[in-house]
């Protein structure tokens, strides 16, 4: 069957969104993660030290940087919110359900990023 223009947006929307939390959770795992105890406010100001080897011509330099706990906790919300709403694809795909469920998700997903900023648990 033919998608039609709102099961296409939904799913180029989803998976944009795929897309870019691999992204960030690549920037995240690939990289080496310390707590600084030379300066203990910064966990208390909720950052982390991370170093991150970055490419040059004369081979990889060390990048030392303070990441915000809220970043990671922001993905790692937005990484359940993707897993949501992937469930609710597979619903439309197996239970034969797809244009009711698929206009369900993308009505829940515009509300939410107008309350949430982006951030909506679809629900089932």
């Amino acid at each position: 069957q033919e998608l039609d223009v709102v099961e296409t947006k939904v799913l180029d929307n989803v998976f944009k969104r795929i897309v870019q939390l691999g992204e960030h959770t690549n920037h995240i795992i690939h990289s080496a993660w310390f707590i600084d105890f030379k300066n203990p406010e910064d966990i208390r100001n909720g950052l982390l030290m991370r170093y991150k080897p970055e490419p040059t011509k004369n081979g990889a330099k060390d990048d030392p940087s303070k990441f915000p706990i809220a970043e990671v906790k922001m993905i790692t919300e937005k990484a359940r919110i993707l897993d949501d709403i992937i469930y609710q694809l597979n619903i439309c795909i197996y239970t034969n359900r797809r244009r009711s469920l698929l206009v369900q998700s993308w009505t829940s997903f515009r509300q939410g990023r107008k309350a949430n900023k982006g951030l909506h648990r679809v629900k089932d």
